[in-house]
């Protein structure tokens, strides 16, 4: 993917009890079909529609995925 094919939209997500933060990017553009590289953490790769997003989603990306519907271009969750 290059630059330009994605909108920089951004999340500072901390999952519970995680020193690790997220950050995610709405593709405009793509080739090809999602596949599973890490097995060991992750069930399946897909492509849904925004608004019916499958069971179980974690908490902190269903939130991205929001904040990037909604045109916010920085979402937070998780920070105290």
């Amino acid at each position: 993917m290059t630059s330009s094919s994605y909108r920089p939209s951004t999340s500072s997500i901390r999952p519970a009890r995680s020193r690790a933060w997220q950050m995610f990017f709405r593709a405009r553009r793509w080739t090809g079909e999602p596949e599973v590289l890490e097995p060991a953490t992750c069930v399946s790769w897909g492509w849904w529609p925004a608004g019916a997003l499958p069971e179980p989603t974690v908490a902190y990306t269903r939130a991205a995925i929001e904040g990037i519907r909604h045109g916010r271009l920085y979402t937070e969750m998780g920070w105290t």
